[in-house]
């Protein structure tokens, strides 16, 4: 059998409705030298029997099924069957755009020191409807001096190289919801990376894909990667190679406080609530800060919490040109914490990196091959 150019690994749990979408969107690449590598992590709604199908139908697709064991789990799997020089991610319920892998190859195969190559995405939500574009910092410099403070790729668009991917040990299971973070701060280690200005990847956001439960372990996994990425760049050992997961105790040991965290936690919930107020889901948002005030030490800090909600609603309507509603939402966040622009202004000018940069997406729904 003649190997691939390319190997997309697609974990799946439970992925019906956008699945066949996602699928479709691979096969439509306009890179023909592809395999599919599906990993159905014990669906139970009929995911595997849908890529099945597929299969039969189309001999670039390879489905492997286990009993579930998580998302690094089943990545893992895909990345450890797979072929070609160069492995894509791709997630169930996302679309990609049909020269999303043409135009990621063409930038790896001429710049042999590119380990890891992402791109801007469009954010759409369940029906399809495109709301806003995410362009992430592009130039190996830039993303050097930004990825310690946050992560500046979106993991359903990377490519990496599987000799760089192996080198480095892979996904590490133990940073729960963050274990593409990690992976990037190890491979930023041995070569150059990079993102695209192009948006190749439309990410769906839909019901249930974030909870309380998710973001507190997202930004525990997040601050240790962090951590840890900091110990090895000055020669000191990394002792989370055998970590099952991370735990504020492990953050402890790490010498992150729980006041750090706490801090972190506000920013991630108050940034996520207010992607979706951006989405027009200002009901999932309201939820999803209700969900961070049953905790004791938030509900002594409320008004801080909501301060960061609308600052993070300001800088988002802004970054659209939405000039009004920006300059609303940052009014009523600095009633709340008055110092709270000034101190985000010295953060900002202290780190001297470049974030996301949102954008309206004026397409109202995603149109793709089928």
């Amino acid at each position: 059998m003649l190997v691939p150019r390319v190997s997309v690994v697609m974990a799946v749990y439970n992925a019906a409705p956008f699945l066949t979408e996602a699928v479709c969107s691979v096969l439509a690449q306009t890179v023909e030298d592809l395999e599919l590598i599906v990993v159905d992590d014990g669906s139970t709604d009929g995911s595997a029997d849908i890529v099945a199908s597929m299969a039969r139908r189309d001999g670039r697709v390879r489905l492997h099924r286990q009993t579930h064991g998580g998302l690094v789990s089943a990545i893992t799997v895909g990345c450890e069957y797979a072929r070609a020089e160069y492995i894509a991610r791709m997630d169930a319920d996302d679309v990609a755009a049909p020269q999303r892998l043409r135009r990621q190859l063409e930038v790896l195969e001429t710049r042999p020191r590119l380990v890891l190559l992402g791109t801007a995405v469009v954010v759409m939500d369940a029906a399809g409807r495109a709301h806003y574009t995410i362009a992430y910092p592009e130039t190996d410099g830039e993303i050097r001096r930004s990825i310690l403070h946050w992560n500046c790729f979106a993991h359903p668009t990377v490519v990496m190289r599987a000799q760089a991917l192996r080198a480095v040990g892979g996904y590490r299971r133990a940073f729960l919801h963050a274990e593409d973070y990690d992976l990037w701060l190890r491979l930023i280690e041995v070569g150059e990376v990079a993102n695209l200005s192009e948006p190749l990847v439309y990410l769906r956001t839909h019901e249930g894909q974030v909870t309380q439960a998710f973001l507190e372990q997202q930004v525990m996994s997040r601050l240790a990667a962090a951590a840890m990425a900091r110990r090895r760049a000055s020669g000191r050992p990394d002792p989370l190679l055998s970590t099952e997961r991370v735990t504020m105790g492990t953050l402890v040991d790490l010498g992150v406080g729980s006041e750090c965290l706490r801090e972190e936690l506000v920013a991630a919930f108050a940034s996520r609530a207010a992607d979706l107020t951006t989405q027009g889901q200002s009901a999932r948002a309201n939820g999803l800060l209700q969900e961070l005030r049953t905790q004791p030490w938030a509900q002594s800090r409320w008004r801080r919490v909501l301060a960061t909600y609308h600052w993070a609603c300001a800088r988002n309507a802004l970054s659209m040109g939405a000039f009004g509603r920006g300059v609303l939402a940052a009014a009523r966040a600095t009633t709340l914490a008055p110092t709270l622009p000034a101190a985000w202004l010295t953060r900002k000018a202290g780190r001297v990196v470049r974030g996301a940069r949102i954008v309206p997406q004026r397409r109202a729904h995603l149109v793709t091959s089928r």
